[in-house]
């Protein structure tokens, strides 16, 4: 019996085919791996990921990556300083930085995350920057959300193009083009923005639609809707503005500046 065990696992370890790299207990390339195996299926352990092209399962690693610019990872993985790869799904922990051109998934990384196209959720402890995606990033300092849907929250400030969704700054949320609700602590900008912007200190916009409020608002054309504030200033006003002093350009000279409320509706 004691040397039947030893035979078989020298059996299983011919039959997975293990890479000079790695010691296998597999078949067919599916089991559990120790080292830098290319392609696995099952548990794998490594010190540092380099050169893998596909791995199902569950993925553990110490060190940072090399290049593994085909990598595509179906599973879970768990990497102690950051991990890295074409495509990314599933659910991914890395105490350092993450990065992926595709992720479909759950991503929590210590320090800072780079998904140019996600769907699903992710956390980092600093910043997290995604170009193109849908989902919810939570970032403790920034988040750089561009072609973006879904829930953006960071400590510091949201920024980003063609932004969609609910999005949060304690310090401020800035967009080229912003849909939906926009709170930033000091301030809100962006050259288009519709749907509910607020402010503890100002909203800044080229061309605003919805309503707004900030005790300080300027924008060069709102398009219909109400601002809220204690200054309100518009060079093109269609709505209403509400505030202790309000400006717009567009109104004749007697009614320019108006105290509590002013309006043009064409």
């Amino acid at each position: 019996m004691n040397r039947i065990i030893p035979a078989a696992i020298i059996l299983v370890l011919s039959a997975g085919g293990a890479s000079p790299s790695s010691l296998d207990l597999a078949v067919a390339n599916t089991g559990i791996s120790i080292g830098n195996s290319p392609r696995f299926n099952g548990v794998r352990l490594n010190f540092s990921d380099n050169g893998v092209e596909r791995l199902r399962g569950l993925n553990f690693t110490f060190w940072k990556p090399g290049r593994n610019d085909r990598l595509r990872h179906d599973g879970a993985g768990f990497a102690l300083t950051g991990t890295g790869a074409a495509e990314l799904n599933g659910i991914f922990l890395a105490g350092g930085g993450m990065a992926g051109r595709r992720f479909r998934g759950v991503a929590l990384a210590g320090l800072g995350a780079s998904l140019d196209e996600m769907t699903g959720i992710a956390i980092a402890g600093l910043g997290i920057a995604t170009d193109g995606g849908k989902g919810i990033v939570i970032a403790g300092l920034a988040a750089a959300v561009d072609d973006f849907t879904g829930i953006a929250i960071a400590g510091l400030g949201v920024g980003g193009d063609r932004m969609s969704g609910l999005f949060a700054g304690l310090v401020g949320v800035g967009g080229d083009e912003l849909r939906g609700i926009a709170l930033g602590g000091l301030g809100v900008g962006g050259d288009d923005i519709r749907g509910v912007t607020a402010s503890l200190f100002k909203v800044g916009a080229t061309r605003l639609s919805g309503f707004v409020a900030a005790p300080y608002t300027e924008i060069g054309e709102v398009r219909g809707g109400l601002v809220i504030g204690l200054y309100n200033s518009t060079d093109t006003l269609h709505g209403v503005q509400i505030g202790v002093l309000n400006r717009a350009g567009n109104n004749p000279v007697p009614f320019r500046y108006l105290p509590f409320v002013n309006a043009r509706f064409r």
